[in-house]
């Protein structure tokens, strides 16, 4: 019997035109060609493509599929004078807008920079994690007062990193440990519009 064109293994199926629509391993399309059940099951579940052997042959004005079409025309309409004329108009706006978004966003840098100075952010955050840090040696040498299974668990990181480590999620509670995961490496996000 013939090669699957997939895996290249034995079929126990004519590759093209088997008079059974079916085997136990094999199935045949509706275009005629023969494939592996399960290799043509894979193949269509990664491409929407159909038949391998079949888009392979098709001239390139059988492959062109509805988007093709639709860049094809949408090509042509671009080239009409009025719509090039707005194209160009919007590129401009686009770019007035996009220098607007970059001002804005300089502007804000600045304005938190002068408002963490005001609040003594970085004091109050160094403090904070100083705390932190004193809690985890405090806890570390009573661990290894108890046996190495302690010391162990103090090290056992497990989750994501967002959730916080294990110690800050069993010390603080899951709530708090994603909030010390957000003080300690702190963003902010602004939607602008």
């Amino acid at each position: 019997m013939d090669p699957c064109v997939l895996c290249f293994e034995d079929m126990d199926m004519l590759g093209f035109e088997d008079e059974r629509l079916h085997t136990d391993t094999c199935v045949k399309l509706d275009c005629g060609h023969a494939y592996h059940t399960q290799c043509i099951i894979r193949c269509l579940s990664v491409s929407n493509l159909g038949c391998p052997n079949c888009n392979k042959h098709k001239t390139p004005s059988q492959e062109l599929t509805r988007e093709g079409m639709a860049k094809k025309l949408l090509l042509e309409l671009k080239k009409e004078d009025d719509v090039k004329f707005l194209v160009h108009e919007f590129k401009e706006s686009a770019e007035e807008y996009n220098q607007s978004i970059v001002q804005l966003k300089k502007d804000i840098k600045q304005f938190i920079e002068n408002r963490k100075q005001e609040l003594h952010m970085s004091e109050k955050r160094k403090y904070m994690l100083d705390c932190l840090s004193k809690i985890q040696s405090t806890t570390k040498s009573v661990a290894k007062t108890k046996g190495p299974q302690y010391v162990g668990a103090l090290f056992s990181q497990t989750g994501r990193y967002w959730r916080g480590t294990t110690f800050e999620r069993t010390f603080f509670g899951p709530q708090y440990a994603y909030t010390i995961c957000r003080l300690k490496s702190p963003r902010l996000y602004i939607s602008l519009y």
